[in-house]
């Protein structure tokens, strides 16, 4: 008979397991390339893209990526279809492969200060970079990935306006997006959009067509007041319900309220005040004074006539 005590230490034992067990993210199949391997893979994949984005030789940008893609590929050892068939894989969980571009936009950063670009300008309005003011506003998580199935295609967001919004602010989106693709357009869309005190709305829209940087700003310019904050992400279905995989990744998102700047007032434009009001009495003293003072014309003194000198007062008349 099994004692009480070693019973439920079984009991406890065997609990523990089954939560490790089922706790635990289940691994990647050894078919396809494992987590660590395809975040490298693709580190270079995009720095493929930006190396034939930068091209300025007169040939096709396409002709680069594609040699450039088939360099990458070598340097792992990899087929293009293992990689494709891997990439589907991870297309089908989402969770994975944000955690892996989470990690890429790490790596970029990194690598963009060790060639030389300041900490500061990466993070420049990063929710641990807030100074003056200047605050990153963006409320939701600064990674995300998109698909072309609803609900995964969208991303929206409604940013509360407080007591911290001045009239004549400046709103501004930014985020840095990686297309992961195998044929067709890229073709996503951004829009930011505010809603004033007095209930009138501007809104800016922008294609997203390529891998790079995007920003997106509104200025309050009438200085009416921010009511309201909006704007989405969205990547339109694959048409035909093709299966054609299409991932966007958008990371460093941040959403930037900008206050106004008030224009100083020059030292120079102040004296120059001054001084105008210094002047204008003494212009008015002197101008009465003169007035007063000044001899009135005598009508009676002899005047030019036929260009003959007058006579002097007193001399002798002559012929």
């Amino acid at each position: 008979m099994v004692k009480p005590t070693r019973l439920y230490l079984l009991h406890g034992c065997l609990y523990l397991f089954l939560m490790a067990c089922f706790g635990c993210k289940p691994s990647v199949p050894s078919d396809y390339i494992q987590p660590g391997d395809m975040e490298d893979l693709l580190y270079d994949y995009h720095l493929a893209d930006a190396m034939a984005m930068n091209q300025n030789s007169g040939q096709d940008m396409s002709y680069y990526r594609m040699l450039y893609r088939e360099a990458v590929l070598k340097k792992y050892n990899i087929t293009q279809a293992e990689f494709d068939s891997s990439l589907a894989y991870y297309y089908r969980d989402t969770e994975r492969l944000k955690d892996i571009y989470t990690s890429l936009s790490k790596r970029f950063s990194e690598e963009a200060v060790a060639l030389g670009a300041s900490a500061n300008d990466i993070n420049l309005y990063s929710s641990e970079g807030i100074k003056g003011d200047t605050a990153n506003v963006w409320v939701s998580g600064r990674t995300t990935i998109l698909l072309p199935q609803a609900p995964d295609n969208l991303i929206s967001f409604m940013v509360p306006v407080d007591t911290a919004y001045h009239e004549g602010d400046r709103m501004m989106l930014n985020f840095d997006a990686q297309y992961v693709i195998q044929e067709g357009s890229r073709d996503a869309m951004a829009m930011l959009a505010v809603r004033f005190e007095n209930d009138s709305v501007v809104k800016q829209m922008m294609n997203i067509s390529s891998n790079t940087h995007y920003s997106l700003q509104l200025t309050d310019q009438a200085h009416l007041g921010i009511k309201e904050v909006r704007g989405f992400v969205t990547l339109p279905p694959v048409a035909n319900n093709q299966s054609t995989m299409k991932v966007l990744c958008l990371y460093n998102l941040k959403l930037v309220r900008m206050h106004e700047i008030a224009k100083p007032v020059e030292d120079d434009d102040v004296n120059k005040d001054n001084q105008e009001l210094t002047r204008l009495p003494h212009h008015s003293e002197k101008a009465d004074s003169t007035d007063k003072d000044a001899p009135v014309p005598n009508d009676s003194a002899p005047k030019a006539v036929n260009n003959v000198p007058p006579r002097p007062i007193g001399s002798p008349k002559t012929n």
